[in-house]
């Protein structure tokens, strides 16, 4: 249940209607306190208000408060147009798939928001006003009005700067390290933060005749993997005595009526129980980072890729993106992979991911495809093997150092085939060696920081 709610409310933060709608919400509110205010008592008679509040006619409110609503609501079709404009911008140059990014961008969502409250406000207002009564005026609300406008002028300002600076893109790398970090804290905290975090049991077997006795449940949707609630998966096998192994994990695609998870005994797992399994998947048209880790490092390597193209031939931002992911593996480096081997309160094997994240994969997820698409970039493969040096130094299990020198000797193959000077060669080989020197120190066991 909690990750279901998770879920909804994460869709509901990354939504581009939904801080709009909470801020039109609000504004009604705003406007039915703020009359009932004016109705009850004058604010004009308090000693101090002087000329803070409004204080013209009927008229005089009538036409500030229709220009007010006219003008924002036409500056909201303006911030509109620049929304879609820089979509549209950010797809060409960075991917289908960054234009999430934008619609969830909070400062975005405000502004939006900003404008068609103070317009909503704004007509609210208006229809207390009537002209043949000189006391139906709510100054207060007006002053109020006019403040919003003041404020959305700002508001104004902050998003034209706003724009132009997401939309450069080291700011957008780095936003998606940022993301990567928040995801990398929720799904992998740091253990020596959680002292009384109980420990998942690092191996345990499946019953012998698994693969024979177990049924296998079909998935009843089709899309990427973008939760599974293993909360209730637990829940089902302890409930019903059975081991439940998951053949996909979040980031996958799922097709409809194909097998994604096997229940054992299968002679326990009746149609209920199935669809109970089956459930417990949550897909969508496209990934998420909810519990999908390499779906940002995915993101920042399609930038990378994009800027190595030949039509974009852009290596400084291929370079940041090497950077920021070597910064995002530096945090995964000292965490501790979740196990894949759940177990309920007695301590009893109910849930076995048959296709965990692993560290492997995340460092190839990371690099293989910069390093494959960099062609004759030296720099690009420099700043490579500078950061897996960096990841080097961050590590805690000596395991994790293996597939780090696995990359920079691909690195170093790629570079001796697509690097023609010998002097660039030479120095993309004393960048492997001051890995090696790294790695060798910590294996010796002095600290490789």
């Amino acid at each position: 249940m909690r990750t279901r709610i998770s879920y909804a409310a994460d869709r509901l933060r990354n939504s581009y209607w939904f801080v709009p709608g909470l801020m039109l919400l609000g504004s009604a509110v705003l406007a039915w306190v703020l009359t009932r205010v004016d109705d009850a008592s004058d604010p004009q008679d308090l000693p101090w208000a002087g000329e803070l509040i409004f204080s013209g006619g009927a008229t005089s409110a009538h036409e500030v408060l229709g220009t007010i609503s006219s003008s924002m609501i036409t500056v909201a079709g303006v911030v509109f147009s620049i929304t879609i404009v820089t979509l549209q911008l950010a797809s060409s140059q960075f991917g289908p798939r960054m234009l999430a990014n934008f619609m969830r961008d909070r400062a975005n969502q405000m502004t939006l928001g900003t404008f068609v409250s103070t317009f909503l406000y704004s007509l609210l207002v208006l229809r207390k006003i009537r002209d043949e009564d000189p006391a139906s005026v709510p100054h207060l609300s007006v002053t109020v009005a006019l403040l919003l406008a003041v404020a959305s002028l700002a508001v104004l300002i902050f998003f034209i700067h706003h724009v132009s600076t997401t939309i450069q893109a080291p700011n957008l790398v780095a936003a998606i390290a940022g993301e990567l970090r928040r995801t990398t804290d929720h799904l992998f905290p740091d253990v020596r933060e959680a002292e009384h975090a109980r420990p998942a049991p690092a191996h345990a077997d499946l019953p012998a005749d698994f693969e024979e006795h177990g049924r296998r449940v079909d998935a009843r949707t089709t899309g990427y993997v973008q939760v599974l609630d293993v909360e209730r998966l637990v829940a089902v096998a302890r409930e019903h005595d059975l081991v439940i192994r998951l053949d996909t994990r979040p980031g996958r695609f799922l097709v409809d009526s194909t097998p994604f998870a096997t229940v054992y005994p299968g002679d326990r797992v009746a149609d209920e129980v199935a669809t109970a399994v089956a459930a417990s998947v949550v897909t969508g048209a496209r990934r998420t980072a909810q519990q999908d880790v390499e779906f940002p490092l995915r993101q920042m390597v399609e930038i990378g890729v994009r800027a190595l193209s030949p039509g974009i031939n852009d290596p400084f931002t291929a370079s940041t993106c090497v950077d920021q992911i070597g910064a995002g593996l530096c945090t995964l480096a000292g965490r501790e992979l979740p196990s894949p081997y759940l177990v309920d309160d007695d301590d009893f094997l109910r849930v076995v991911h048959g296709d965990p994240v692993t560290w492997e994969r995340l460092v190839a997820a990371g690099y293989d495809q910069l390093r494959q698409c960099a062609d004759s970039h030296t720099p690009v493969y420099l700043h490579i093997l500078d950061a897996l040096t960096r990841i080097a130094r961050c590590v805690r299990d000596a395991s994790r150092l293996e597939p780090l020198v696995r990359e920079a000797r691909l690195v170093v193959e790629a570079a001796e085939r697509n690097v023609e000077a010998e002097a660039d060669q030479e120095v993309v080989e004393r960048r492997y060696d001051a890995l090696l020197a790294a790695v060798e120190g910590f294996r010796a066991g002095s600290s490789p920081r």
